[in-house]
């Protein structure tokens, strides 16, 4: 087990010191200096010469097994040094930025073809990537015309309690409609992950803009805003409606009567605090994935 964890690096570290011990052994101990020629070779195998001899050469032993672990680990770690900067670049290409690829004149010759390999699995993976989302983009393009049709045919047709559950349904439908295509837009704009914008400010507007949906039903909100700009790099139209998803969830999950309140701490993290029960433990793996219940 210890020998399947070790590294490329101590397996020909360990593997190129121990051919050069043994090269060094047999130059050192077997072949025979001016007094020991009239010695055959049974007669320079013995256990007597073999150890007289290592008792003489030990110390230029040591010496030359250190020098040469020494200047074997200082090339090999030359030669690797392109694969570890390849495996780092790799761990940093994700579904933000699926357009990187490694770079192939970086690689060693042997390590091409795996390179190669690498990325054109990524080409795929893009390929899959932008057709999915666009697949989600055209689909809620498609849905919102309909969907209004279908609604003013609804409210005409049922009673006012029934209209106003329909209603409710379908406020939920255009919602995730809505958030469909500002999600599309937002991965076709990757440009917009790194806009300058005053977090504070973007909360205060959400909130703002929440605010009388809650109130009608029952609740009050609360936005204590910090006497300084919050700076923050990102993309701060997916920023809003994370926050305003966060808001809606006190209307399904907080009592009547219950207050919200949207404050930052001394760390500027922003907080949205409710009373309601929290997130359920067997939710909580999954509370980030896109329009998750």
């Amino acid at each position: 087990m210890l020998w399947k964890r070790r590294s490329i690096l101590q397996t020909l570290l360990v593997s190129i010191a121990g051919a050069a011990l043994i090269a060094y052994l047999v130059t050192r101990l077997l072949i025979p200096e001016n007094a020991a020629y009239g010695l055959s070779l049974r007669e320079r195998l013995a256990s007597e010469y073999l150890l007289a001899r290592l008792n003489e050469a030990w110390r230029p032993l040591a010496v030359f097994v250190l020098i040469s672990m020494a200047g074997i680990w200082l090339v090999l770690r030359k030669v690797l040094a392109p694969i570890k900067e390849l495996s780092l670049q790799a761990r940093r290409i994700g579904p933000a930025n699926l357009n990187e690829r490694l770079p192939l004149a970086r690689a060693p010759v042997e390590l091409a073809p795996l390179v190669h390999a690498f990325n054109a699995s990524l080409d795929r993976l893009e390929e899959a990537w932008k057709s999915q989302r666009s697949f989600s983009a055209n689909v809620a393009h498609e849905l919102r015309t309909p969907l209004a049709a279908l609604r003013a045919q609804v409210e005409s047709l049922l009673g006012s309690d029934e209209r106003k559950q329909a209603v409710a349904e379908f406020d939920r439908l255009s919602r995730t409609i809505n958030q469909l295509l500002i999600l599309a837009d937002g991965e076709h704009n990757p440009q917009r992950r790194s806009d300058p914008f005053d977090l504070a400010a973007l909360a205060l507007a959400t909130a703002s803009q929440a605010a009388a949906e809650i109130v009608q039903s029952g609740r009050r909100i609360e936005m204590i805003r910090p006497e300084r700009v919050i700076p923050c790099l990102g993309d701060h139209v997916l920023v809003g409606l994370a926050i305003r998803n966060l808001l809606e969830n006190t209307l399904r999950h907080t009592p009547v009567g219950s207050t919200t309140t949207v404050m930052f701490d001394d760390q500027d993290v922003l907080h949205v605090l409710d009373d309601g029960d929290g997130v359920a433990p067997e939710f909580a793996a999954r509370a980030f994935e896109p329009f998750s219940r």
